[in-house]
């Protein structure tokens, strides 16, 4: 809908995003390629409210919304209230980068004169490479900033959250001293994608022998539903690692990252804050396209077994094996985490830096 030539300045862009937390650190930098375009217009951010540690202090954005909980299960009413408030942000351009059925009445009921789309590669046509998500979601605006040679794609953390983080750290692991090596195991991946879990028993072996072997305080790291699963993977563990998950917010958690040394995960929100944030990730993968959805940046690790089935980019294993995850043993990770901790050269930054 409409021509991007006919808002060659736009004074009002809005970027469309809620969503898992990977997709949307994944979108930040459409968000930096269309600031950097137009330095001088307002630019708003529509994302999830569980979202908001990840954008709000972001110096980019002249504007968060937040979508009301629960929007679009079902509440027609508190749909159309909330298409009236961004209506009355009058957009300019509406950046959809949800790309379904919600988000196609929402930008239609908007009043922008130019939509720009997000078109997920589902397969690459012959002769085509498979892009990565972010390169995926920069082409949607193309039409508006041109080909994008520079990627930025650091996070913005508050203060607060820093400084919690690093409170929480000190008292649980003795890191104060900056003597000792912290290492992130973030053992879940979401009830609604096993496919992409890693055995927690693998995790077990994994944090016990980080502990022992190499010294390192280990943290075992998610959100607040997935606390009683990461304490059955800490029990009767020596050393003992710390749970965190359950105890920090979202953003405390992303600064309790960014002091890691190392995180070692599946392809899930927290992998892709570490790579923003420039902490070294270990990346197991099985059902996804690591062409896709790698940690962006250099140094990372990123493990796969090359199987018949793969990439079969399925939420549940067709198989009912999930032996893509299991064939990646603890001990081929613990060397990957032993050459991390070991490397002279510094640890990767995400391109554009770290932010505040």
């Amino acid at each position: 809908m409409g021509d991007p030539r006919q808002v060659a300045r736009p004074a009002n862009i809005l970027v469309f995003k809620p969503g898992p937390i990977g997709d949307f650190l994944h979108s930040l930098p459409v968000v930096y390629a269309l600031r950097k375009k137009y330095p001088r217009a307002h630019l708003c951010v529509v994302t999830s409210r569980e979202l908001s540690d990840l954008i709000e202090a972001n110096p980019l954005v002249d504007e968060k919304v937040y979508v009301p909980s629960g929007l679009f299960r079902g509440d027609i009413r508190g749909f159309l209230r909330f298409a009236r408030e961004v209506r009355a942000l009058r957009p300019d351009v509406f950046v959809d980068l949800r790309s379904n059925v919600k988000s196609f009445l929402l930008r239609n009921l908007s009043g922008a004169r130019t939509v720009l789309a997000y078109r997920k590669q589902r397969k690459p046509k012959r002769g085509e490479r498979r892009l990565h998500a972010v390169e995926n979601l920069l082409r949607t605006v193309f039409p508006l900033t041109g080909n994008v040679s520079e990627l930025e794609y650091p996070i913005h953390l508050r203060e607060e959250d820093v400084r919690a983080a690093d409170a929480f750290l000190d008292a649980q692991t003795g890191s104060g001293r900056g003597d000792r090596r912290i290492v992130v195991l973030n053992p879940t991946v979401g009830q609604a994608i096993p496919s992409r879990l890693w055995p927690p028993e693998y995790f077990a072996r994994l944090g016990e022998r980080i502990g022992r072997e190499l010294g390192a305080a280990v943290v075992l790291t998610g959100a607040p539903s997935d606390r009683e699963y990461c304490g059955k993977i800490a029990e009767g563990l020596d050393p003992q690692p710390v749970v965190a998950a359950g105890e920090l917010t979202l953003g405390q958690t992303a600064a309790l990252i960014r002091r890691a040394d190392l995180l070692v995960s599946g392809d899930t929100g927290p992998l892709h804050v570490a790579a923003a944030v420039g902490t070294r990730v270990v990346g197991l993968y099985g059902s996804v396209s690591t062409e896709r959805s790698r940690p962006i940046g250099e140094g990372h690790v990123v493990l796969k077994r090359e199987l018949w089935c793969l990439p079969c980019e399925e939420k549940v294993c067709p198989l009912g094996t999930t032996q893509c995850m299991k064939d990646i043993t603890p001990e081929e990770v613990l060397g990957e985490v032993r050459k991390a901790l070991d490397a002279v050269a510094p640890p990767p930054r995400p391109p554009g830096g770290t932010g505040g």
